[in-house]
């Protein structure tokens, strides 16, 4: 029982010595931390203040270099009595400086002269720089170009191909509708959608020679089958389609020797004439033929009771008149 009041005289001394000691450690490094801003502080300021100085010194020597020299001084006196007048250029010829050389101060540890050197590679270097790249513009501009043109050529040239085949169809349609109308009026020939003479005759020889083939197979073909009293009827076939076919080889022979003996000359230089003249030319020709003759429309698709009703149902001649 005797010992309870001496512990806790214990107790409260070690915390009370615990705390003065958390108090001097605080205070401690507040001071530390005080000390530190004042350094921090101080160097800031000093570095400031550094600059400062320097700046104003270069301002000054700036401001000192950028006035003239004036004429009580003594260099400008010696100058003067040597005939030199304030703004002339110096030298014999007058083409020397008329200013003098600008003071460059070293800021760095480099030697004399590297830095005009490192600035002269550098600048080099940008204008190597700028250079391929002005010449990769350049030919990128130039495929590019060459690309465009190639793609308009080509699609100009498809479009002319399809408005040629496009035109040449028309042509056709036209020049059959033209056959059918005049050979339904009893006309047997038109340069305008007849074959051409020449073609004609071959034509007519084709057709002869095709009977011709036609009969000599026929009688090349063996009588199996037949009997001993058909054989007589089956030569006179044969007899009888052998004179046909040489009849008809006269025929066709006088036929196309009496054509020819027929055509003028005039025709063949209508043919000629015909020929010449451009396929949009020619349907031009055809469809005017079938307006004026026939009262019919190729892009109407339909033939006319008469000339007034196709001019009041009929937007027009040409086909962007039906569009």
């Amino acid at each position: 029982m005797a010992a309870a009041p001496a512990e806790q005289e214990e107790d409260e001394l070690d915390a009370l010595l615990r705390g003065y000691e958390q108090q001097a450690a605080a205070d401690v490094a507040a001071v530390l931390q005080q000390q530190k801003q004042k350094r921090d502080d101080g160097g800031a300021f000093a570095t400031a203040g550094k600059r400062q100085k320097v700046s104003a010194a270069a301002d000054r020597r700036d401001q000192a270099l950028s006035q003239p020299i004036g004429a009580d001084n003594r260099g400008f006196k010696m100058l003067s009595a040597m005939g030199y007048q304030q703004g002339q250029r110096i030298g014999k010829s007058g083409t020397g400086l008329a200013e003098p050389l600008p003071v460059l101060v070293k800021q760095d540890k480099l030697g004399l002269g590297a830095v005009s050197k490192k600035a002269a590679a550098r600048e080099q270097q940008l204008q190597r720089q700028r250079e391929a790249e002005q010449r990769a513009r350049a030919v990128a501009a130039a495929a590019e170009a060459d690309r465009t043109g190639l793609r308009l050529g080509y699609q100009q040239r498809t479009a002319a191909a399809m408005a040629a085949r496009r035109l040449e169809g028309q042509l056709r349609t036209a020049q059959r509708v033209c056959e059918t109308l005049d050979t339904g009026a009893g006309i047997t020939c038109c340069v305008m959608w007849s074959a051409p003479p020449t073609e004609a005759a071959a034509a007519a020889s084709a057709v002869a020679m095709a009977a011709a083939a036609a009969v000599d197979e026929l009688l090349e073909e063996p009588e199996l089958g037949h009997t001993a009293e058909a054989g007589a009827a089956v030569k006179a076939s044969r007899e009888e389609a052998a004179e046909f076919a040489q009849m008809y080889e006269r025929q066709s022979h006088d036929g196309q020797q009496q054509q020819q003996q027929q055509q003028p000359d005039d025709q063949e230089g209508e043919w000629e004439a015909w020929q010449a003249l451009p396929p949009a030319e020619q349907l031009s020709a055809v469809l005017g033929r079938l307006r004026q003759h026939y009262c019919y429309c190729l892009y109407c698709g339909c033939r006319y009771d008469s000339d007034l009703d196709m001019q009041q149902h009929c937007p027009g001649p040409a086909e962007a008149d039906h569009e």
